[in-house]
């Protein structure tokens, strides 16, 4: 009967080290992740407000939803017709491009 080792290794690097080579990254990507969520918040913010300008100095703090109650049912601007539009449209140039590729002809 043969028995299998299985070797461990426990080369544990100190934490100065991990912070060196690659904790640092991990501070960059969540500052990135903060700069890049703020605006986003902002504009869903700006969205939900009564007035809907720009000028609003605070995050969340009116919840109105008659922005997007108006977008839908506006007949001056069809905003549901050209979203669909678009979206078959987006679907339908994606599948003739992957199809392309398939084919061999994508340069």
């Amino acid at each position: 009967m043969s028995t299998n080792q299985v070797t461990v290794r426990t080369n544990k690097t100190s934490f100065g080290r991990w912070a060196k080579t690659v904790g640092w990254k991990h501070i960059i990507a969540w500052m990135m992740i903060v700069y890049a969520t703020f605006p986003i918040l902002y504009i869903i913010s700006t969205s939900l407000t009564d007035f809907g300008g720009i000028e609003n100095a605070a995050l969340f703090q009116q919840f109105h939803y008659q922005n997007y109650i108006d977008l839908f049912n506006d007949p001056s601007y069809p905003f549901a017709q050209w979203k669909k539009y678009f979206d078959y449209r987006g679907l339908y140039c994606d599948s003739f491009g992957i199809y392309l590729c398939l084919r061999g002809i994508c340069i």
